[in-house]
């Protein structure tokens, strides 16, 4: 059985904010093991509560403030080998709000939803049309 796991992310492109959703797939039994290694060898080994890339090239971000600059090459090269060695695909999709704001109308944004979940639909097409989860790919949420 395969299974997806995605997050969002927000930057800045172009002069304004950019809505980013990315995601990888894997089969379920690889998820197990990449959770265990993600602990192990990122969590527990670099002592951090969770990983965020935005931060890491900060000197401010309290969560790296430990490491130095050699420990954070290996905290990425870490993460980097994980990710690779379980994921099976990844998909990414980003759109600009204010584009998204310019481009519709309040009708056409009440009825096919807002910035975030127009990203959402276009990444589960991706994932579709690259035969991730049949013709008519479903959400469900975890808890």
């Amino acid at each position: 059985m395969l299974e997806a796991f995605f997050d969002e992310s927000s930057s800045t492109a172009g002069g304004g904010p950019v809505m980013i959703i990315a995601g990888f797939v894997s089969q379920k039994e690889r998820w197990q093991h990449f959770e265990r290694m993600w602990r192990e060898a990122v969590l527990e080994s670099f002592k951090i509560s969770h990983f965020h890339t935005k931060q890491l090239r900060s000197h401010n971000a309290s969560l790296y403030r430990h490491l130095n600059y050699e420990q954070r090459r290996a905290l990425l090269k870490s993460v980097v080998e994980i990710i690779a060695g379980h994921v099976e695909s990844a998909f990414s999709i980003y759109m600009r709000p204010h584009d998204w704001e310019e481009a519709t109308s309040a009708d056409e944004r009440r009825r096919w939803g807002s910035c975030y979940g127009v990203c959402t639909e276009l990444l589960l097409g991706a994932m579709s049309d690259n035969g991730y989860g049949g013709p008519d790919p479903q959400r469900a949420t975890s808890t």
